[in-house]
């Protein structure tokens, strides 16, 4: 049976946490609404040039820095997402 089990040194965590896995991903939101608007599907570009799943990834994290008290978090996260 697999077991699953997070901890300190998640490479997902760690890219989260320095925003590093939320550049990549606005990178490729912003490639992919360019390829889509070359394409001709408006919808599909102006849906991917929305990163509505980053801003909300972003939101929680937020929330939860709050409930933690993790002010240098909130501010690198509302700060990030101010730039989107």
């Amino acid at each position: 049976l697999y077991e699953y089990r997070r901890h300190s040194q998640n490479t997902t965590q760690h890219l989260t946490q320095n925003l590093v896995r939320f550049h990549e991903e606005r990178d490729l939101y912003l490639y992919l609404a360019e390829k889509l608007a070359q394409r001709g599907d408006s919808a599909a570009s102006r849906r991917a040039g929305q990163m509505r799943i980053i801003k909300l990834n972003l939101i929680f994290l937020c929330a939860q820095a709050l409930i933690r008290g993790n002010w240098g978090a909130l501010k690198k996260f509302l700060g990030f997402l101010r730039e989107l």
